[in-house]
């Protein structure tokens, strides 16, 4: 995982989480934020393996109503967005299989093309999935000073003047120290790696 992926796993942001305990509680404009937010990159995701509009329109709605009734079930770790492809894929997955079983002949051929794609793409989600896992065992080893500036600065966007401010230190200093966490996660992570290959 590189540093930019890094960055972003720590910036799913308090808004996102609000939104999701929000949407949780049954409230639909909060859900609806969520929609606007991720619709963009599910319906892009949905239409590289389904032709027609209109069609994309329909399974990204069937996504969208997944995800709401399975919100309980999203463990408020991993990446919404990673969640919601999760449920795409098997939405998309669906619904190949289904218009598969009334295709022949050159049309075969273009389904079984498709399928092996989303087959790959669900082999790259799984690799996702275990990499994430990695970056939160990293973060568990951090030590306590560094993983609350950690949680601070990248889970509730407390700037890097508020932390300085807050721990009597240098903001200079505060930005060092986050420069060597994420250099410590980096390497953590290629170390879990390694010893997952060998």
């Amino acid at each position: 995982m590189t540093i930019p992926e890094i960055g972003a796993f720590f910036l799913m942001g308090s808004t996102e989480s609000g939104l999701i305990s929000r949407s949780r509680a049954g409230d639909r404009q909060a859900f609806t934020q969520l929609v606007n937010e991720h619709q963009g990159r599910i319906r892009a995701y949905i239409g590289t393996y389904l032709q027609w509009s209109d069609l994309v329109d329909d399974v990204a709605q069937d996504v969208f109503l997944d995800a709401f009734r399975a919100l309980a079930s999203y463990d408020d770790v991993s990446p919404f967005r990673l969640w919601l492809m999760g449920i795409a894929r098997h939405r998309v997955l669906r619904h190949l299989r289904s218009d598969g079983r009334k295709r022949r002949s050159f049309e075969d051929l273009l389904y079984r093309r498709r399928m092996v794609r989303v087959e790959a793409d669900e082999a790259l989600l799984a690799e996702r999935e275990r990499q994430m896992e990695q970056l939160r065992t990293c973060l568990e080893r951090l030590p306590p000073g560094s993983a609350e500036v950690v949680s601070e600065h990248y889970f509730r966007g407390t700037s890097l003047v508020e932390i300085a401010r807050a721990t009597g230190k240098k903001e200079s200093a505060v930005r060092m120290m986050l420069l060597r966490v994420r250099q410590a996660l980096k390497e953590c992570l290629e170390r879990n790696t390694v010893e997952g290959t060998a």
